[in-house]
């Protein structure tokens, strides 16, 4: 368990890595929090929400962690209680933007504006830092489709099915933790954050405006993954079936060859040219004649 401590005038912001039991039942006791809550911290909960109490606010979010190695993504819980003079946030794994601010807030806590004395303003930094982090995500996921768009006219479709699976993935795990943040920030914005701190909306207008951004570019990544994906199909399908074409007239080419070895095969008298001295040659004279049909048949049709 690690914990930071930034104190101010007016705040104090406690920031807790891995919590203990003991030590959130401290909290619970010291400010009063619902015992729910503290189960919610101590559990791994699927959506973001929002409770409002007498004197704090209980909020769950969840963002996303890229794995370059994978190539996808984890998902990290964040559990936020803001009082009136206090702001506790809870997580179980690094998280870069939000200790990058805690490292500034650190070094200047008594700079003149207010980003790290007011609970309403630590949210706003923290929830814009963690939405700019999914910028660079996203533009990943932008390399990923135009890698694939390239390469799928390369002839390498059977190779970008794996990737287009993996993009999809990402972009429908994206859209699943970023669409519920839609209505916190609703929300947030409509009850202007804090009852305790002074009102934030034109704040909160610009994480709208995040959140929405991001919302339409993964919209748009996924509508043009699943067109790629049907191009992809189609170009593989058209391949297989001039595969089955070519074969096809392959195996109808040899069918007059095939019965004729048959019936000059047979062991019976009266099979023409059978006793000739040019047998062989007029029987392969025969074959060669009867492909020469089906070639000029196949090709009047327009099937080759």
């Amino acid at each position: 368990m690690k914990i930071k401590e930034i104190k101010t005038k007016n705040l104090i912001w406690t920031d807790i890595e891995k919590p203990s039991r003991k030590k959130l039942t401290e909290l619970k006791h010291k400010y009063g929090f619902h015992s729910l809550d503290i189960e919610d911290v101590l559990t791994y909960t699927q959506r973001p929400k929002i409770e409002k109490y007498d004197n704090y606010y209980f909020l769950i979010l969840r963002f996303p962690v890229f794995d370059k190695k994978s190539k996808k993504f984890k998902i990290i819980e964040f559990d936020i209680f803001s009082g009136k003079n206090f702001f506790i946030s809870i997580h179980q794994d690094n998280i870069d933007p939000i200790i990058k601010f805690i490292k500034s807030c650190s070094i200047n806590n008594d700079i003149k504006n207010n980003s790290c004395q007011d609970p309403g303003m630590i949210l706003y930094h923290i929830l814009k830092d963690l939405f700019l982090y999914c910028f660079p995500i996203i533009d990943h996921i932008n390399d990923d489709i135009d890698n694939i768009d390239e390469n799928i006219f390369q002839h390498k479709e059977k190779e970008m099915l794996e990737e287009i699976l993996l993009v999809k993935r990402n972009i429908i795990t994206l859209r699943r933790v970023i669409g519920p943040h839609r209505k916190i920030i609703a929300l947030l914005n409509k009850k202007g954050v804090s009852p305790f701190s002074k009102n934030l909306n034109i704040y909160y207008d610009d994480l709208t405006d995040y959140i929405e951004r991001i919302w339409d570019i993964l919209e748009n990544q996924r509508e043009t993954i699943f067109s790629l994906e049907h191009t992809n199909e189609t170009i593989i399908s058209h391949k297989s079936s001039e595969i089955i074409k070519i074969l096809t007239i392959f195996s109808a080419l040899l069918l007059p060859l095939a019965l004729i070895a048959n019936i000059y095969g047979m062991n019976v008298a009266g099979i023409p040219f059978l006793d000739h001295p040019d047998s062989f040659l007029i029987i392969v004279s025969i074959m060669a004649i009867s492909s020469l049909v089906f070639i000029l048949y196949f090709i009047r049709n327009k099937w080759l």
